[in-house]
């Protein structure tokens, strides 16, 4: 499907999991399609109602109704019927797959899903021509065909090449027939549905073989994709979403009370170091500090002739200062260059030193904090390197470190605070953005890399199968590394341009003989889904 096409088409995602849905509409813009999220099933029949989209990619459990309630509810409208819906979900049993088919659904995809796998899916489904007479609902025939290992297919078949032959219109024919020919219809009835019933039986006896042919090729080979071994850079995130604050974030007060004369920026300036914020009614102080002047000089003049004490001139010095401390209390002043932000006081207004004015935010450099549930804190690490995304530049990547690891979980989820400082020369970040944070746990330049559906435990380790030169599988022993939530690292036992089957067949064996169906592309860095982390071996 070319680019162009796909831009014909417009998916929803419907799922309660924030972060996955980002993943998967940009997954989907990136390969053309036109993509958008809801996060509950409310909100999903109204976006429906507007505009029924091409294809529905739903979660299970997705408030408020349930992801099965609403299939059945878009298939029972009339108006929706038809619409495809592929369904994404952590639960694996058998029920729930049946269940979903039962209710219409054209795929079932277990989580964790490799990236390749649900586009491969996307395209078939919007590729596919409907029969005429195809019924896409709780009506429709379907019949589950489960891939085996890595994440589970369940492909719903509308039009299956093994549904039964019209024999409807032809026993009525002969219905008729016997009515007209009375004096024959028994006997005459007998050998024709003798005739009709061992036609039937050769004919799905032929598309049975057919099938089989089809799945495990013609001299009994083993159908299987495959994917291609190659050294390339890897690279396993923690993904989540945070907040950009600023590098140092300083509240302004006044420290003393008063009604506000002047406010001279407004949110969004920059300032300087040392330039008056705002400034209070003087009036009263300056009239202090006038005092307290002509006093000391008055003093000054007495203590030259002789006529006051030394401790007389140095108690009106303190008055003085106390004055001019006094008048520099109703001066705020920027103690850093940034930018102010956040002003909750007007012209006028009486404040006292409680009152918050503004907050001057400096922004060479931004922090940026997530929230780490308890099984990965343990994967993470001061320095360790952040890539950073924003909605404003969502082709820009800005890149950290992480700067400290907080050691108290908090909240429901059970998480701690992991906060990361980032450059910020263009002055691109501001502080109250959502930044959609990767921290990267573990990243190497060349390594070779399968998917966790290719490999299998046995015994002494673990092995994976290739196709040999002969066109048949063999078991290989390998050493695994290192093992994301989608792939694992090979250290040793493989070798550059093998290829390894993925998705393992059940009936599979070491020197079964096996056709290659499909070729995917070898696992790299961009090929690794947001989300997905792992840990060591």
């Amino acid at each position: 499907m070319t680019d162009g096409k796909k831009q014909d088409f417009e998916i929803l995602v419907v799922d309660d999991d924030k972060d996955l849905c980002h993943v998967i509409v940009d997954t989907m813009t990136e390969q053309g399609y036109r993509a958008t999220f809801v996060e509950t099933t409310e909100e999903a029949l109204k976006k429906i109602n507007l505009r029924t989209p091409d294809l529905l990619l739903l979660d299970l459990e997705v408030p408020a109704m349930g992801g099965f309630v609403l299939c059945q509810k878009i298939h029972e409208n009339p108006a929706t019927k038809r619409l495809p819906i592929i369904f994404l979900s952590v639960r694996d049993s058998d029920i729930d797959r049946k269940t979903a088919m039962g209710l219409g659904a054209d795929f079932y995809i277990s989580k964790p899903f490799r990236r390749s796998v649900l586009l491969k899916e996307v395209e078939n489904l919007l590729t596919r021509k409907p029969a005429p007479d195809e019924l896409i609902g709780p009506s429709a025939t379907h019949d589950p065909v489960r891939a085996t290992h890595g994440a589970d297919v369940v492909r719903a078949t509308h039009a299956s090449p093994l549904q039964t032959p019209a024999l409807a219109p032809r026993l009525k024919a002969l219905a008729s027939w016997s009515a007209a020919h009375k004096k024959y219809s028994i006997p005459s009835a007998l050998a024709v549905t003798a005739m009709l019933v061992a036609g039937s039986i050769w004919f799905y006896h032929a598309v049975v073989t057919k099938v089989i042919a089809e799945k495990t090729g013609v001299d009994g080979a083993v159908s299987v994709n495959v994917i291609e071994a190659a050294f390339a850079p890897f690279q396993d995130v923690l993904s989540n979403i945070g907040t950009i604050k600023g590098g140092s974030e300083i509240e302004l007060r006044f420290q003393t009370e008063g009604n506000i004369q002047h406010i001279f920026f407004g949110n969004g300036d920059a300032v300087k170091q040392g330039q008056a914020i705002a400034v209070l009614d003087q009036t009263q102080s300056k009239i202090k500090l006038d005092r307290a002047k002509q006093e000391y000089f008055r003093y000054e003049k007495l203590y030259a002739l002789g006529g006051v004490s030394k401790d007389k001139l140095d108690e009106a010095k303190i008055q003085l200062d106390y004055a001019q401390s006094e008048l520099n209390k109703t001066v705020i002043r920027a103690n850093q260059d940034g930018i102010f932000g956040g002003r909750d006081a007007s012209v006028g207004e009486f404040v006292t030193p409680q009152k918050r004015i503004g907050t001057v935010v400096s922004i060479n450099n931004v922090v940026v904090n997530v929230g780490i549930i308890e099984k990965d804190i343990d994967k993470i690490y001061p320095d360790q390197k952040v890539i950073v995304t924003v909605e404003t530049y969502p082709n820009v990547e800005f890149k950290g470190k992480v700067k400290t690891v907080d050691v108290i979980f908090t909240g429901g989820a059970r998480t701690a605070e992991v906060e990361a400082l980032l450059p910020n020369e263009g002055k691109l970040l501001l502080p109250g953005m959502y930044a959609r944070t990767k921290i990267v746990v573990y990243e190497k330049d060349s390594v070779l890399a399968v998917p966790n559906d290719a490999v299998e435990k046995t015994e002494g380790g673990h092995q994976v199968y290739i196709v040999n030169a002969e066109g048949k599988a063999e078991a290989r022993a390998v050493e695994i590394s290192y093992v994301s939530l989608v792939n694992s690292v090979v250290a040793s036992g493989l070798e550059g341009g093998e290829k390894i089957i993925i998705q393992n067949p059940q009936d599979l064996k070491a020197g079964s003989a096996v056709k290659i169906a499909d070729v995917e592309k070898p696992v790299t860095e961009a090929s690794i889904p947001d989300g997905m982390q792992g840990g060591p071996k």
